[in-house]
């Protein structure tokens, strides 16, 4: 079976219509292939296109987009939803998924659809066989959550089980999913450099006295389904070009560096200080109230993102709902740093959101403690250097959802055994990805232990922010960092 992809044209170059989506339905029927919904609208895939399974109408659009230089603008908040039927709403936010999932121009390929790439396409069509859209929205409405929503983490992980993972499948996922131990321990210590203290660190992955063994077809499975689920759903920067970062991180650190020459630095208050003014006098004195309404609404989306991430692990949710909201709120700041992290430009203290915003360090110094956002921009820095691979950033942020030694649990060894095969994940990427790094695992490895430090100063700073009104009102961010 062949596929072919070339750069010409949609007839026309015409915007999609009925019609013209119709025709494309058609043609895709005609090709006879078990493909996956299109990455991007989650409609009918017609092929392999710029590197990911689309429709045609998406393939057309990226061709479209490519040529004008993905040149959008948005006009909600830069998180539109994207899917069945809701393709055409804002272009900004669909070209910014498809960049999101891997599509790019030097992806194009030209030949044969490889029999390990079918596999994993039917594979991934036998998983969604069974499971209906309205399972998957209603594990997934974050983007129509009001910030007054009600719930809790406890809440939210008993509402429907994973859309993509059935209680059989985590069971056949997680049976005979290992590495000999010996093999693991070899990879710990490739690092010459590495600190007694990092091979500690190691060892509280380490499967024990179980007698395991390595299958990687089924370690290829967990990966494709946490790369999809994590394109899909989760907001962050693994797949975002340095280069796009440093030209709009700069633009706007020139534009701050005007203004403070036209009017002086403009410090914020403290939260204290903030807080007694506000009590007081009633006045929001810097208009601070509608950014705190939209940081609020923003984290909230993150944190069901993040909790509906968590599900789609194997096994997680037959964990107790005790140890699962545990868990989520205990790493939570390393998960979203490891997705964030792309947005730091050191070089000039700025920083930007996913959604396209951005800080400069010093407008927020007194909100936030200004060393602890310069470490934070120092270990984004480290991080970069790493260069890591979409896949590997997944998994990892996988793995540092389930350190059994973060917070109290009902059964840590559960725990560990979930932990486990994410962990031969990770190493098997590395030995593919990497083959020539031999260091490369323990330097991930030192990387972990650094994030655990920075992840405790965390702590006190999400303590300031639970002055905010906005966060005191809202039960779910007042117990996610309250831990």
């Amino acid at each position: 079976m062949e596929i072919m992809e070339t750069d010409e044209p949609d007839k026309g170059d015409m915007l999609e219509s009925p019609k013209s989506t119709a025709n494309a339905a058609k043609s895709s029927s005609s090709n006879n292939m078990c493909l996956p919904p299109c990455r991007i609208c989650g409609e009918k895939a017609s092929g392999f296109h710029y590197g990911v399974n689309t429709c045609e109408a998406c393939k057309g659009f990226f061709r479209r987009s490519l040529k004008k230089k993905g040149k959008y603008k948005c006009f909600d908040n830069q998180d539109c939803k994207i899917g069945p039927g809701k393709r055409n709403g804002c272009p900004h936010c669909r070209y910014e998924k498809c960049l999101a999932v891997g599509m790019s121009k030097e992806a194009i390929k030209t030949g044969r659809y490889t029999h390990k790439k079918r596999t994993q396409d039917i594979l991934e069509i036998k998983k969604l066989q069974g499971f209906t859209d309205k399972c998957i929205l209603d594990n997934l409405r974050d983007d129509t959550t009001s910030v007054d929503s009600p719930g809790s983490i406890k809440d939210i992980c008993l509402e429907s089980e994973d859309p993509l993972l059935s209680e059989n499948d985590n069971l056949r996922l997680l049976s005979d999913i290992a590495i000999d131990a010996d093999l693991f321990a070899r990879d710990c210590n490739t690092s010459p450099a590495s600190s007694t203290s990092t091979l500690e660190f190691c060892s509280k992955f380490s499967p024990g006295k179980k007698e395991i063994f390595l299958d990687p077809d089924k370690l290829e499975e967990i990966i494709q389904r946490l790369t999809v689920i994590h394109s899909e759903h989760v907001q962050c920067f693994s797949a975002m070009d340095y280069k796009e970062v440093e030209e709009k991180t700069t633009e706007y650190y020139e534009k701050y560096k005007l203004k403070t020459e036209v009017f002086g630095k403009l410090s914020l208050l403290s939260m204290e200080q903030y807080k007694d003014f506000y009590d007081i006098t009633g006045i929001d004195i810097d208009d601070r109230q509608p950014k705190c309404l939209q940081m609020a609404t923003t984290m909230e989306r993150c944190i069901r993102r993040l909790i509906a991430f968590a599900k789609s692990i194997p096994g997680f949710t037959d964990l107790s709902i005790e140890d699962q909201s545990n868990l989520l709120k205990a790493s939570r700041f390393e998960f979203f740093f490891l997705g964030f992290y792309r947005g730091y430009n050191n070089k000039i203290k700025t920083v930007i959101s996913p959604a396209g915003n951005c800080m400069y360090y010093e407008e927020v110094q007194n909100v936030i403690n200004g060393d602890f956002i310069l470490k934070c921009f120092k270990f984004a820095d480290s991080l970069k250097k790493l260069d890591l691979q979409y896949d590997e950033t997944v998994i990892l942020k996988a793995i540092v959802l389930l350190f059994r030694d973060r917070c109290e649990l009902e059964n840590p060894d559960k725990v560990e055994e979930l932990q486990w095969p994410l962990v031969q994940c990770l190493i098997y990427l590395v030995k593919k990805n990497h083959p020539d790094q031999p260091n490369f695992f323990g330097k991930i490895m030192d990387r972990l232990m650094e994030i655990r430090t920075i992840s405790e100063e965390n702590c006190v700073v999400m303590k300031h922010l639970l002055l905010i009104p906005a966060i005191q009102k809202n039960p779910l961010l007042l117990e996610f960092m309250s831990f």
